[in-house]
């Protein structure tokens, strides 16, 4: 079993589901479950369960294909790349969708406070 993770940046695009039959039919996916959750940032995000086993190199592309935040596929496009080196701790970790991030005082991410 795989579990397909989508980051959706926003709301699910009104076509979403035509292009998530479109490629369910062409890769031959046997899907158990779709489950939508809100992002804390207004986003959505998509789990797929399909009894398919499917590599992580493929599982990158198919989450890029359904409409993945693409930095986020990046960044586990360079993940999948390292999984042989990778501790064994790490290897079922690479495919994260994270739920709260720690922001740090220095971080660019951090509201700016509006000067007076």
């Amino acid at each position: 079993m795989t579990e397909l993770r989508v980051d959706l940046d926003g709301p699910t695009p009104k076509n979403w589901w035509r292009r998530f039959a479109f490629l369910s039919r062409m890769w031959r996916l046997r899907v158990e479950s779709v489950c939508f959750a809100r992002s804390q940032r207004g986003g959505i995000h998509v789990m797929i369960r399909t009894r398919n086993r499917i590599a992580p190199e493929r599982m990158v592309a198919m989450q890029a294909c359904l409409g993945s935040d693409p930095i986020r596929e990046a960044i586990n496009l360079v993940r999948v790349a390292g999984l042989t080196r990778a501790p064994k701790f790490w290897r079922g970790r690479w495919n994260v969708l994270y739920e709260r991030y720690w922001v740090s005082p220095t971080s660019r991410r951090r509201k700016r406070r509006k000067q007076a």
